[in-house]
């Protein structure tokens, strides 16, 4: 969880790549 975290503000730079990483979010939540 915490390397997702991680993640996340990195990928939060770029809109783009945040929207990728928001559909692999839900995914994972499921």
């Amino acid at each position: 969880m915490s390397s997702i975290r991680f993640n996340l503000s990195k990928f939060d730079y770029s809109n783009t790549n945040r929207i990728n990483f928001h559909c692999d979010w839900s995914i994972a939540l499921r």
